[in-house]
C-alpha cells in the first residue's frame, strides 16, 4: 500500500504528516468475475467478465501499516459469501488525513473517537433524501479561481436559486466532508524511453487477465492518486469546497484538482 506524506506549505508555515496521524483514508480496487452469457447461446456457453468497484473506509490507527491490516481485516470477509460472484483485491492505496478539521469557525484539532460517533449518529439519523448536503453539485463549476466570495452569505447569494434553494444553509444542522486534493499529473516529454520505465530491451509483458483486470479498475475516481485528504465540518458540499480554497490559497496545493466526498465509514476508533 502506498501511504503519501503530504505537505501544505502557506509563506514560511508548513503542515506535514508523515507516520504520526491518527487517521487514514483507505481505498481497495475491487475486481469481481461475473458469467456473460452470449445474446445468441444463453445456456451453452458463457464467458466471465470482469467488473471493477471500489471499497472506501476511514481507518484510525497510529502507523500506515496498522491502518491496512485494520482495513483488510475489515474488508476480507465481506467478499465471502457472495455466492457465484467473487471479488478479488487488486489494488490499496492510502493517504493520510491532514491533522486539523477546517469548519466554519477556523481549524480544529480532530478528536477521531469522538469524531467518528458523531459522523455515524449523523448517517443513522439523516433522511432518506439527503440531496441538501449537495452531493449532486458538480463542484468544478462553482470552484472560484480567486475564491471572490468573503463569506458563506455572499457565496450563498450569489448562487442560481435552483441551486441555493436546494442546499442546506442551516447553521444547526453540519455534515462530514471528505475533501481529496488530488496528485497533479507530471507531463511525461513524448519519448519511447519515457513511456518505457523499465528502459529499452525491457518490455514488461502482462497476462489477458492482469490486462483485464487493470482495464476494469481504469477510470475509477476513488483510485485516482491524492496528495492528501482533509476533513471539512459544513453546512455543504459547496461550503466545504469554499472552505478548503480558503485554506489552500497560497499553497502548493492550490491549483490542485479536489474531489469532495461523503463521510464513508470509519473503524479503529
Amino acid at each position: 500500500m502506498t501511504i503519501l506524506s503530504p505537505q501544505v506549505q502557506s509563506g514560511t508555515m508548513a503542515y506535514r504528516i508523515i507516520n504520526h496521524v491518527n487517521a487514514y483514508l483507505i481505498t481497495a480496487g475491487l475486481v469481481q468475475s461475473r458469467v456473460r452469457w452470449s445474446d445468441l447461446v444463453v445456456v451453452t456457453t458463457g464467458r466471465n467478465v470482469l467488473v471493477g468497484s471500489c471499497a472506501s473506509m476511514i481507518v484510525c490507527a497510529n502507523t500506515a501499516d496498522q491502518a491496512q491490516t485494520l482495513f483488510e481485516g475489515w474488508l476480507t470477509p465481506t467478499l465471502k459469501g457472495e455466492g457465484t460472484a467473487q471479488s478479488e483485491i487488486k489494488e490499496i492505496t492510502g493517504v493520510p488525513f491532514l491533522g486539523q478539521m477546517l469548519t466554519e469557525v477556523g481549524r480544529a484539532e480532530i478528536d477521531w473517537p469522538e469524531t467518528c460517533r458523531k459522523a455515524k449518529a449523523l448517517l443513522e439519523e439523516a433522511p432518506a433524501d439527503d440531496s441538501e448536503q449537495g452531493y449532486w453539485l458538480d463542484l468544478h463549476n462553482f470552484r472560484q479561481p480567486d475564491n471572490s466570495q468573503h463569506d458563506i452569505e455572499a457565496l450563498r447569494a450569489a448562487l442560481p436559486p435552483d441551486v441555493r434553494d436546494g442546499l442546506n444553509w442551516s447553521l444547526e444542522k453540519k455534515f462530514f466532508f471528505l475533501v481529496n486534493v488530488l496528485r497533479a499529473q507530471p507531463t511525461l516529454p513524448d519519448s519511447a524511453d519515457a513511456r518505457s520505465p523499465e528502459g529499452p530491451g525491457e518490455e514488461v509483458v502482462e497476462t489477458p487477465d492482469q490486462v483485464e483486470a487493470e482495464e476494469a479498475l481504469e477510470g475509477l475516481p476513488d483510485l485516482v492518486e491524492k496528495e492528501s485528504v482533509v476533513l471539512v465540518e459544513a453546512r455543504n458540499a459547496l461550503v466545504a469546497l469554499w472552505l478548503w480554497q480558503r485554506f489552500a490559497e497560497g499553497t502548493v496545493l492550490e491549483k490542485n484538482d479536489i474531489q469532495v466526498t461523503p463521510w464513508c465509514g470509519a473503524i479503529g476508533y
